[in-house]
């Protein structure tokens, strides 16, 4: 597609790195809009950005960079700071930006369930910017498929092989995230328990992280008995256990204290 959207002098501007910064931005305007909803202040959102900017992006530089080739990173240990190669696993986000919640939300004194609501909806609509920021780059990319819908990477600069006919994860995935941003946006207009928003969109998008991951040609894979999984598919049955335990969680506690 086009990795590298233009050039000024020395200075080149990366799409990858245009679309991350601006799904930063929306995810942002958005969560200060929400934030009116939860009866949280609109400041309070300036002053978790920064934080939940440093944790998101900790995390998912890490998470990339162990489970993608760690041994190329070790012979050029430059590449670990590199983010605007690309290569931010989001999921690796996502957790680190809830390590970043939770320590905010202990020393302001919030309630991290009602700041994981407000969140929700930003979330995922910057991953679905996010993802058009893959597709330019030439990141997360498909496995070869004749469908009349592939596509094919011809530009040197990406990342996704050159020539074949992929299946458009990418924009699987956006298509996915637009969807649970309009399931979101109904579910949040019934007052629901501190926590249940939030989990919906964990689940949701785990669940179709999960099915999108059988079509990517990007990631290792391993073998649990006669199923082929990736890592990113193993995070997303887990989150969704885990999703499921603590909305049975929070929905006990809800009828109990009701």
């Amino acid at each position: 597609m086009f990795p590298i959207l233009f050039q000024v002098g020395p200075i080149t501007i990366r799409s990858y790195g245009a679309l991350v910064a601006t799904a930063v931005l929306v995810a942002w305007l958005l969560a200060r809009s929400e934030s009116k909803r939860n009866k949280l202040s609109p400041a309070l959102m300036d002053d978790f950005l920064s934080w939940g900017l440093l944790f998101g992006l900790a995390g998912a530089r890490i998470d990339y960079v162990l489970f993608s080739d760690f041994a190329s990173f070790l012979r050029d240990p430059f590449e670990i700071i590199a983010v605007w190669h690309g290569g931010l696993a989001i999921q690796g986000a996502i957790l680190g930006g809830l390590v970043g919640a939770l320590w905010f939300c202990r020393r302001r004194g919030l309630s991290f369930w009602k700041l994981a609501d407000t969140l929700a909806p930003a979330l995922i609509i910057g991953q679905a910017i996010g993802r058009i920021g893959c597709l330019l780059n030439g990141d997360a990319y498909g496995k070869p498929t004749d469908l009349p819908w592939a596509i094919t990477f011809t530009d040197p600069d990406s990342l996704a092989p050159k020539g074949i006919s992929l299946h458009p994860t990418q924009l699987y995935e956006f298509a996915w995230d637009l969807l649970v941003f309009a399931l979101l946006r109904l579910l949040r207009r019934k007052p629901r328990a501190e926590g249940i928003l939030f989990l919906w969109y964990a689940g949701l998008y785990s669940l179709g992280r999960f099915v999108i991951e059988s079509f990517r040609g990007d990631q290792l894979t391993y073998r649990l008995g006669p199923y082929s999984l990736s890592t990113a598919m193993t995070l997303s049955a887990l989150a969704l256990v885990g999703v499921l335990l603590i909305g049975f969680l929070l929905r006990f506690r809800h009828v109990r204290n009701a």
